[in-house]
């Protein structure tokens, strides 16, 4: 007889693995992966590698601190990895054939970014800041250590170092530059790499350049600006050596949009790779025949492409799982992939990027979650200004729960984001259906996977156009009889976090509101996050500059007033994208006006509830909170 499932609780949170940066042999024969999973004793987020084959299946091979970004060398004889042996800085280390532990062959002082394999795999292009000098270190000892904003920030170089480990890293990248993602010649004499002018996140979004080097650090050149928000993500020179794969913004309009494109590099010219599909296109890679192999999110799935550049995409068949994550296996002919759905928890997958035949399910990583009721979703649909929204619906897993369902609404982040069916968006969902809740998280204007239209209708109408999506949603699920409209709360973060607060200063129809890191002054907003420019194009483009009046009416804080709405406001203590000072203006604003809310601070946290005891404060305060106020009980 089999064993019945247990309800999800806030702790099964810490029992899901959640798998990343997949690498494999060309062959095929064998692949890698992070492994992440929250330590409650510990109080920390461990992360280890483990190795695939077909013959063995799953096993772990970094067993010493934590370890990440694993990486295949070209010739699959060796698996790199960044670590933090010793209680140091992560450094670039390198196993043999036989995969284990391996040996450090970096030492940087403040540890290494990123780095990728040489073609020939006798070096590594590593990004790292340069170690301090004498004089730095005494200014520091000493708390001589005031700096200048942005000049005096520490930029990232590029570095060729040997694999063995041998001699002293190579600087290849020019003062004064922050380097954020490179790429090697297939001839392995020269490099390509994006680099801004200085060490911040809005110079990488809104001010990079492509630049070509010999592996010497000679005959620099640049072959244009880049844009976007993805200038972090790998990029790949093609067979020939004449120009490069990468993501950027689709155009100066549309620098969300983002899409895989081709740049010579010589001329700087630029095609996109799939011109005619109104797809947004991330993570490209190279396959042996010159076709482009890319992830998209298309409405609420996540999928992998294969396209000729100019192309049409074809989508592969990942089995109904939302792919996120591959790795191009070329002369095996497949790409494998963390697959995942709302009721399945990632595992590494595997398909033939000829579209021969469906997906493979290669591990089972999360078998334990097999014991635990997972909600069921649904993707509904219903108009808005005479558009189809579509949502992600989850029911209640608790026993008894009955029709029409109390409601947690659950705005995404972003804005230029969207709710995806994958278990990593399921997991905030789980917590409230255990307890008898429905969830409703709406892919309102602005959301990608819909096209560049329909994700610049937030341009200039931060609040009004996605207010109205989502009140129409909950509207047509009240109409169908799903949702009790007397008993419902709203939550979410940093954008989501923004809607809430816009939401209750726009209706008294939900019982409490909970918003975590989020923007209610749009001026105070530009004026101290890390991506003032962001806040610029959403309002109508950078070179409009700041529309103060505009600005002003999309705030929540000059909407407070109609506030009566209980309301518990989180943040982190820490958080240089939404400053923490957004949330106390509005609690403060709240407080003064009689409104009964709570301000709980999270220290050592930036954007979002990392360390696992705050995480399991931070569900367990948010369900009491909803159902203190929802159903009148902690």
């Amino acid at each position: 007889m089999a064993k019945s499932k247990r309800l999800f609780t806030v702790k099964d949170i810490f029992g899901n693995r959640t798998l990343i940066c997949p690498t494999a042999t060309a062959d095929g024969r064998r692949a890698a992966f992070q492994v992440t999973k929250p330590d409650l004793e510990k109080n920390e987020n461990l992360s280890e590698i483990r190795a695939w084959s077909g013959e063995r299946g799953a096993w772990q091979v970094t067993f010493s601190g934590k370890a990440w970004q694993p990486q295949f060398s070209p010739d699959g004889t060796r698996l790199a990895f960044l670590s933090e042996r010793e209680g140091g800085k992560g450094q670039v280390c390198v196993m043999e054939r036989e995969l284990s532990e391996g040996r450090k062959v970096t030492a940087f002082e403040q540890g290494v970014v990123k780095y990728v394999w040489s073609p020939d795999g006798r070096h590594l292009a590593v990004i790292a800041q340069p170690d301090r000098t004498p004089d730095e270190k005494k200014r520091d000892k000493e708390k001589r250590d005031w700096r200048t904003v942005d000049a005096d920030e520490r930029r990232r170089a590029l570095w060729v170092v040997n694999a063995d480990g041998r001699g002293k890293p190579r600087r290849i990248s020019a003062d004064g530059e922050h380097v954020s993602s490179a790429a090697w010649m297939p001839d392995g004499r020269g490099l390509v790499y994006t680099a801004c002018p200085t060490a911040t996140v809005n110079s990488q979004w809104f001010e990079s350049d492509l630049k070509v080097v010999d592996a010497k650090g000679k005959g620099r050149r640049t072959v244009g600006p880049v844009r976007g928000h993805l200038m972090e993500a790998p990029m790949h020179v093609s067979a020939d050596g004449a120009s490069v794969l990468l993501t950027e913004a689709y155009d100066e309009r549309d620098l969300f949009h983002d899409t895989a494109k081709v740049i010579d590099l010589d001329s700087g010219e630029r095609r996109m790779v799939h011109p005619e599909a109104d797809l947004r296109s991330i993570m490209p890679q190279w396959l042996p025949d010159g076709r482009v192999l890319f992830e998209s999110g298309v409405r609420t799935g996540h999928g992998l492409y294969v396209c000729e550049v100019g192309g049409t995409p074809e989508r592969l068949d990942t089995g109904g799982l939302a792919a996120l994550g591959s790795a191009v296996a070329g002369d095996a002919g497949l790409v494998f992939f963390v697959g995942s759905a709302t009721q399945a928890p990632d595992e590494l997958c595997s398909v033939p990027f000829d579209a021969s035949r469906a997906s493979e399910c290669l591990t089972d990583v999360n078998r334990d979650m097999a014991a635990v009721t997972l909600a069921r979703s649904e993707v509904v649909t219903w108009k808005s200004d005479g558009l189809e929204i579509e949502g992600i619906f989850y029911l209640p897993t608790k026993p008894r729960a009955r029709k029409p369902y109390p409601l947690v609404l659950m705005p995404h982040g972003g804005p230029y984001g969207a709710s995806l069916t994958n278990y990593g968006n399921a997991v905030g969902p789980n917590v409230f259906c255990a307890a008898g809740y429905a969830c409703l998280m709406p892919n309102f204007s602005g959301s990608t996977g819909y096209g560049r239209a329909f994700t610049r209708r937030i341009v200039r109408n931060w609040g009004d156009a996605p207010y109205k999506d989502i009140m129409a949603g909950v509207d047509s699920l009240i109409e169908r009889g799903l949702v009790d409209g007397d008993r419902m709360a709203v939550f979410g973060g940093s954008y989501g976090g923004y809607m809430t607060t816009w939401i209750i200063g726009h209706t008294r129809r939900f019982r409490c509101a909970v918003a975590v890191a989020a923007v209610v002054d749009n001026l105070g907003m530009w004026g101290t996050t890390d991506i003032p420019d962001f806040q610029l194009y959403s309002g109508g483009g950078i070179a409009a500059g700041y529309d103060d009046a505009f600005w002003r009416d999309q705030s929540p804080l000059h909407h407070v007033g109609n506030v009566t709405t209980p309301t518990l406001v989180i943040t982190g203590e820490v958080d240089l994208r939404v400053p923490p000072g957004q949330s106390h203006q509005y609690y403060r604003a709240l407080k003064a006006r009689g409104v009964e809310t709570r301000l709980l601070l999270y220290p050592r946290e930036p954007h979002g509830v990392h360390e696992p005891r705050h995480r399991l404060h931070f569900h367990e305060t948010v369900l009491s909170y909803i159902n203190e106020h929802v159903r009148g009980r902690r």
